[in-house]
């Protein structure tokens, strides 16, 4: 089990390179479904959205910011949307909350559960 703190910290690239955290690349993060299902479930009912940008010329993929639209009470909508990757991740999910909800931090859907909760 990973314990990340909740701090930011600035690291130079050298750093980032001798890192031995796993990563997973933005086209993962996309294809796969995370992006879709992070501004489904969290980030678009707050009126945020998290961006991915392709470049047309090398085909690199790169996190581009949160677009804000917070000043829209309705937040912001898919016009369309992948059913197949939602189920994808509901499945990945439901697998991870089996593990963490045996954990005492953790509630039964595997979701950490904040001092205020205890």
């Amino acid at each position: 089990m990973l314990m990340v703190a909740m701090s930011t910290k600035s690291i130079t690239l050298k750093e980032i390179a001798m890192n031995k955290e796993r990563y997973m690349s933005i086209e993962e993060l996309q294809g796969e479904g995370y992006l879709q299902e992070v501004n489904r479930l969290f980030f678009h009912r707050l009126g945020l959205a998290l961006e991915v940008v392709v470049d047309v010329e090398s085909g690199e993929a790169r996190l581009g910011g949160v677009w804000d639209r917070r000043d829209d009470p309705e937040g912001i909508l898919f016009t369309d949307f992948d059913e197949e990757k939602v189920n994808r991740i509901e499945e990945r999910m439901e697998e991870g909350a089996v593990a963490r909800s045996r954990l005492a931090a953790c509630d039964e859907d595997g979701i950490q559960i904040t001092e205020h909760e205890l």
